[in-house]
């Protein structure tokens, strides 16, 4: 069976007045199709829109969010949907559509404007740009009258006080360049020693201590709500410290007998709206489920838990059954509740009858119902995520399935890149998560299907990736040069709701010499290109172990159960 559907349509033609209509049909983005009958005219981020906001002299708007995001489809309802908000728009502002997952370099350099300009973030994210794509103002989710006042004030200002607004767009690009610039080249030995990492990590895990909730296990949000933390999660199970597995097992433990987890179809929803972790926001996420498969079955070895491995199976069939059927990369599923009880309590196989009765009754009522919306647009970064997931539980669990869904899906991903090379999705250029997780994907797909095709393809994606990305200080840029029409290249060494595409890139590039002994990619000794980034790259929640060569980072992955 395929597990990767490609989408081929071309995206936008010129025309003379290319911003005198919605632009956004044709696109491969769910999330841009969703605004393709707004009365805004809107366009797709690239050349032609920078170039019609140059020739109408017009302040730029970039509104960026997501197919799921709920805030997203309110403001649509409310302002984008509205004709006269939206013949307001169309009047003085050129204005971008952006799908965050398509283009998360875009999402990342105007979100991080946001966050210095002291305002809130998160999505839609609605950020105001001169010509050069420099930020002078961004917010968030704006109630009609207000967005209306806002756009009236930035027509204003753009008129009769455009310096100042230069003058906001410059200090807040400089700001994100000296930032990233921090981030372009190596730590010495001499600068930060193993003790310091040591140091670093000891105090991030005594700080993961303090902000734990001992009574419901896990790092609520000021706001009360739960989500899996799966990067901290990674971090606990791989730091020598049983008092960091403690945690983990409590952590993994809670969320699988909770109402984050469906019961039901298997898989976990993106977070929960109480601490309890009773109360689910229904929208499954590919990177969650990818992650958390190969988290529990880690897991499942480590903690010798048969229902850890029991529910890495339960994802793995969920991503069997309902995303490979319609090749898509997130849901958001509502379901009819969850069965109350601890998995840990009872004989976790098929048979049994709690489990067996339950689930077919509910699963069969499920199927009966409209399916819910889908994000069916193919990246091949969450694809590499899924695939490495799926080798984890492959080897752990030693069913046929898996081995099998290892087995397509990286003959898929193989096959795509032998026909356009690294790519985000057909037309986009790759982000470092692609490069990255391409090659985590395959190294880890080795040791189960055994096919040196799959290291000779890491090993050339490798190489693209010091072509393209590589600083020349030491470390990786975000994106290829020339790829996105943004003032700044940035470096982005911090972990999101994924692995940080650094760090990710340090593995895989570990796991390449580990399998041939190939000198090239041990990179920490002589040619320095990975001495900064898999050593500092931590926010509040995650963290990588600090190494200081690479047969000391594959020991530390042996122990953790990433390398098994």
């Amino acid at each position: 069976m395929i597990s990767l559907f490609l989408l081929a349509t071309p995206l936008f033609s010129d025309s003379e007045n290319y911003s005198d209509k919605n632009q956004l049909k044709g696109s491969s983005s769910p999330y841009l199709l969703q605004h393709a009958d707004n009365p805004v005219h809107w366009l797709p981020w690239g050349d032609e829109a920078f170039s019609e906001a140059k020739r109408l002299d017009r302040p730029i708007l970039v509104s960026i969010g997501y197919s799921t995001c709920h805030w997203c489809h309110v403001m649509e309802h409310e302002s984008f949907e509205d004709p006269n908000t939206a013949s307001l728009m169309n009047d003085l502002l050129i204005t971008i559509k952006v799908d965050r997952e398509q283009l998360p370099g875009v999402d990342a350099f105007y979100m991080e404007a946001a966050s210095l300009m002291g305002g809130s973030t998160g999505w839609p994210l609605n950020v105001f740009i001169d010509h050069e794509g420099k930020p002078f103002y961004a917010g968030t989710y704006f109630p009609t009258a207000n967005w209306q006042n806002l756009i009236r004030r930035v027509d204003d200002l753009w008129s009769t006080q455009r310096d100042k607004l230069s003058e906001s767009g410059d200090a807040l690009t400089n700001a994100i360049q000296d930032y990233s610039s921090r981030s372009e080249g190596s730590l010495s030995s001499s600068e930060f020693t193993v003790e310091d990492g040591n140091s670093v990590m000891s105090d991030f895990l005594s700080s993961l201590i303090m902000k734990f909730d001992k009574e419901y296990p896990g790092f609520p949000s000021p706001g009360g709500t739960q989500f899996p933390p799966n990067t901290t999660l990674s971090f606990l199970l791989e730091y020598p410290d049983l008092r960091g597995r403690d945690l983990a097992e409590k952590i993994l433990e809670t969320m699988q007998n909770s109402g984050l987890h469906d019961r039901v179809g298997g898989g976990f929803h993106r977070y929960t709206t109480d601490r309890e972790w009773r109360v689910p926001h229904f929208e499954k996420m590919f990177y969650d489920n990818a992650q958390l498969m190969a988290l529990y079955s880690r897991a499942s070895v480590i903690f010798d838990r048969r229902d850890f491995l029991q529910t890495a199976i339960d994802i793995g069939d969920y991503l069997i059954r309902d995303i490979q059927a319609f090749h898509g990369e997130k849901t958001h599923e509502p379901v009819p509740g969850w069965i109350p009880y601890s998995l840990s309590n009872v004989e976790i196989n098929n048979s049994t009858p709690n489990r067996s009765l339950y689930r077919n009754i509910l699963l069969d009522v499920r199927s009966k119902r409209p399916r819910p919306g889908r994000d069916y647009k193919v990246l091949t970064d969450l694809n590499g995520l899924v695939l490495e997931g799926f080798s984890i539980l492959a080897r752990v669990s030693g069913e046929s399935r898996f081995i099998e869904e290892v087995k397509n899906l990286s003959t898929v991903l193989i096959d795509r890149y032998k026909k356009e090379g690294v790519i985000r999705s057909s037309g986009i250029a790759p982000y470092i998560t692609d490069y990255a997780f391409m090659i985590t994907g395959l190294t880890a797909a080795y040791p189960v299907l055994e096919d040196p095709v799959l290291i000779e393809i890491a090993e050339k994606i490798s190489n693209k990736a010091f072509e393209d990305l590589a600083t020349g200080l030491g470390s990786f840029y975000s994106s290829p040069k020339g790829s996105l029409n943004l003032p700044v290249r940035k470096v982005d060494s911090f972990d999101t709701q994924v692995p940080s595409g650094l760090n990710s890139l340090a593995l895989g590039f570990s796991r390449i010499y580990g399998i041939t002994g190939n000198d090239f990619w041990t990179l920490l000794e002589g040619r320095k290109d990975l001495k900064q980034p898999q050593v500092l790259i931590c926010n509040d929640r995650s963290c990588l172990l600090p190494v200081y060569s690479v047969d000391e980072l594959i020991n530390r992955l042996v122990e953790a159960g990433i390398i098994l």
